[in-house]
C-alpha cells in the first residue's frame, strides 16, 4: 500500500467507476492499490438485509412436484455442521453443483476443493458436486446454461460470466494472511540469469488462459504499463499453459523462459507437493488483486444462496479444513469490488483495437482486364 500516492477517497472513487482512461492516467499499480480500499471497505461493511422475495420456482430439470418432497426429507439434514440452522428448501435442486476453474489443472483442481464440497454437503443437507473444466470457458458456458449453481471463478472470469451468464459474486477467497485478494507474479527457472521482466526480452513467455486474471489480464496489462508494449511484441514467443501448475511446472523443468502466475496458486502447489519451492523464482510481484470469488446464478433461490453463504462463512473458520483448501477462507463481498478488473480489460480491449487500426490494409489487388 506504500505505492497509494493519491487520496485512498477520490482513489476509491475512480475505481468504483473504472474505465479505460482511469487506468491510463493512473498506472495500473496505483489502481489495484486503489482497488484495494474499494475491496477492503465492501468486505468489512455490514452486508444489507435480504429482500424478501416470492419463492422461485424450481431450477430447468426439476419439476415442482420433485423439488416438494426433498425439501421436506432434508429440512432436518440441513443444519449439518451449523447444528442450529434449517434452512428452507423450496425450489433447491437435488444436487447442487458447484464449478472450479482449473487453476490447478482438472484433477488436481478438485482435489484441493473436495473438503469445501464436504462442509457444503454436511451444511446444506443435499449433495454437492464439484465441476472442473479444461480451460476457465467451460466454467462460464456452463453456467450459463443452467448446468452449474455454483462457481470459484477468477476475477476476470467472474466479470465474463457477470455479463454472459447470469453471475452474481457472492464470497472472496481469502490469502494465508487473511487478506481479500492474492498478487499476480512473474517467475523464471531457478538458476535463470533473468532476474527482472526487461532482462526476458525476446525469451518464450506463457500466459495461463486467456480467461485468467493473474494468468493474462493483469500481466497483459502490467507489461504494457511497464514496458509501453504487449507480450507479443517483447518476447520471442508468448504461449498458453493451460493452468497455473503447467506454468509453474514448465517454468521449473526449463521448457518455458518467464512465466505469469500467482502467489496464491504456487503456495498452494507447493504445500500440495506438486511443485518444489526451490525449482522457480519470483523476479515481479503485482499490487494486491481483488480475491478470487464463488459466484451463483442469480435466478437460484435466495433462501439457497443465503444458506450457502452461512456454510462457507461458518467452514471459514474451522482452521483444519482452511489448512487443506491451502487460503485463508472466505468473506462476503459485492460486484461493485470488481470494477478494476473490468476497467483493465477496458484498457486491454481499447490496446488491443489502436493495435489492429494501426496496421496497414492489406491493399487492394489491381481489377482484372477484362477479355
Amino acid at each position: 500500500m506504500n505505492r497509494l500516492v493519491a487520496s485512498s477517497s477520490s482513489l476509491s472513487s475512480e475505481v468504483s467507476n473504472a474505465n479505460a482512461s482511469v487506468l491510463g492516467r493512473m498506472g495500473f499499480a496505483v489502481l489495484l492499490a486503489a482497488s484495494l480500499l474499494v475491496t477492503i471497505a465492501g468486505c468489512d461493511s455490514k452486508a444489507p438485509p435480504a429482500e424478501t422475495t416470492p419463492k422461485s420456482a424450481p431450477p430447468a430439470g426439476v419439476s415442482a412436484g420433485e423439488a416438494k418432497p426433498a425439501a421436506t426429507q432434508t429440512a432436518t439434514q440441513a443444519a449439518g455442521t451449523q447444528g442450529k440452522k434449517a434452512y428452507d428448501h423450496t425450489g433447491w435442486p437435488k444436487t447442487i453443483r458447484m464449478g472450479l476453474v482449473p487453476a490447478e489443472g482438472n484433477a488436481d483442481t478438485k482435489s484441493r476443493w473436495a473438503p469445501l464440497g464436504e462442509a457444503l454437503e454436511k451444511g446444506l443437507g443435499v449433495p454437492v458436486e464439484l465441476i472442473s473444466a479444461s480451460t476457465y470457458q467451460g466454467i462460464i458456458t456452463a453456467m450459463g446454461n443452467d448446468q452449474l449453481e455454483f462457481a470459484y471463478l477468477g476475477p476476470k472470469s467472474y466479470i465474463e460470466a457477470a455479463n454472459r451468464a447470469k453471475a452474481e459474486a457472492l464470497l472472496v477467497e481469502k490469502d494465508l494472511k487473511g487478506e481479500p485478494g492474492y498478487h499476480c507474479i512473474f517467475i523464471v527457472p531457478a538458476s535463470s540469469a533473468i532476474n527482472n521482466i526487461k532482462d526476458a526480452a525476446g525469451k518464450k513467455f506463457a500466459f495461463t488462459d486467456v480467461n485468467s486474471t493473474s494468468g493474462y489480464l493483469v500481466p497483459a496489462v502490467t507489461l504494457i504499463d511497464l514496458l509501453g508494449k504487449p507480450a507479443d511484441k517483447f518476447f520471442g514467443q508468448v504461449t498458453f499453459s493451460g493452468s497455473h501448475s503447467a506454468s509453474l511446472l514448465q517454468v521449473a523443468a526449463g521448457e518455458i523462459d518467464i512465466a505469469a502466475t500467482n502467489d496464491l496458486d504456487m503456495n498452494a502447489a507447493i504445500a500440495s507437493g506438486t511443485a518444489k519451492a526451490d525449482a522457480v523464482r519470483v523476479i515481479y510481484t503485482s499490487e494486491m488483486i481483488p480475491g478470487s470469488p464463488i459466484a451463483c446464478r442469480k435466478d437460484i433461490p435466495q433462501s439457497l444462496k443465503d444458506a450457502y453463504v452461512d456454510v462457507v462463512l461458518e467452514m471459514s473458520k474451522d482452521k483444519a479444513t482452511i489448512e487443506k483448501l491451502h487460503n485463508g477462507g472466505f468473506e462476503k463481498i459485492t460486484d461493485q469490488q470488481f470494477d478494476v478488473m473490468r476497467a483493465a480489460q477496458k484498457f486491454l480491449d481499447s490496446q488491443s483495437n489502436a493495435d489492429s487500426q494501426s496496421k496497414p490494409d492489406s491493399p487492394t489487388p489491381a481489377p482484372k482486364p477484362a477479355g
